[in-house]
């Protein structure tokens, strides 16, 4: 993105108030060399918006620890808009969730057989409101599959907790299936980000004759830093239990990415 190295410019000269912004973006924002002259002192900048893409609580910390700037973490898709409120300026709000549902939108979790799940039990996220869409052009079967009883059936795996907050925490189809066990490597990824060595990290699930898949993890290191896999999965232990730490790790120059800064998982399945 091409305003990278006047971003903070651009921010002061318009007295902007609020921006959105991908991860990826905010990835590149922590590791251009900006002179904290810069940044510092910007009084109009509330925070900063992020969707598109799963946040990782990390990113949130480090953008935070770096410019004192909160990041909401912007939830909804192209079949509803957005469907909940995430407002790091709340006095109570901590970074990690999606926030709150809409007034307009009733949203639960469900499981794999369509049965309201609890407090804290991590199933699918289903949305019923007037900003859900009516239908995809030319495809009623498709809207048929994924509309059921008024709720918009997302794909998207997360949990809510007793005060009501919703957390995201990754895709239906990018979970991967170890030996039965179901993996988000997306939580593989949120641990990874913490060492201090890594820019980006993505985790995959590739077919395994004898498990089903295993996992793989592919990583960007900062400039000038130096890490090995056994370190990486050395550090994953500490966190993850035994299944859910990659059985390969792959360091890489770059990750794909779409037009709008966007990781593109599944090109790195192929």
């Amino acid at each position: 993105w091409k305003i990278k190295q006047n971003f903070w410019d651009i921010i002061k000269k318009f007295g902007v108030t609020y921006v959105e912004a991908v991860p990826s973006i905010l990835v590149a924002l922590l590791h251009v060399r900006y002179d904290e002259n810069d940044y510092t002192g910007i009084k109009k900048l509330k925070f900063i918006g992020c969707g598109s893409a799963p946040l990782q609580i990390e990113l949130q910390n480090k953008i935070y620890q770096k410019f004192g700037l909160k990041v909401a973490n912007l939830y909804g898709l192209s079949e509803t808009g957005p469907t909940h409120v995430d407002y790091p300026l709340d006095q109570d709000w901590v970074p990690g969730s999606i926030g709150k549902p809409l007034d307009v939108n009733q949203v639960h979790i469900i499981d794999e057989k369509g049965n309201m799940l609890g407090e804290d039990q991590i199933g699918e996220i289903i949305i019923k409101g007037e900003n859900v869409f009516i239908g995809y052009h030319n495809n009623q079967e498709i809207y048929n599959q994924v509309v059921l009883n008024g709720f918009f059936h997302t794909g998207d795996l997360g949990y809510k907790n007793k005060d009501g907050v919703f957390y995201f925490t990754g895709r239906k189809k990018d979970l991967i299936i170890k030996g039965g066990v179901n993996i988000s490597p997306d939580e593989i990824d949120e641990i990874i980000f913490k060492l201090d060595e890594v820019k980006e990290a993505i985790t995959i699930g590739t077919e395994d004759e004898y498990l089903g898949e295993k996992i793989i993890t592919y990583i960007v290191l900062k400039d000038g830093k130096k890490l090995d896999g056994e370190k990486v999965k050395d550090f994953c232990k500490k966190f993850l239990s035994k299944e859910k730490i990659p059985d390969a790790i792959e360091f890489i120059e770059s990750l794909p990415k779409g037009p709008s800064g966007k990781v593109i998982r599944r090109e790195m399945k192929n």
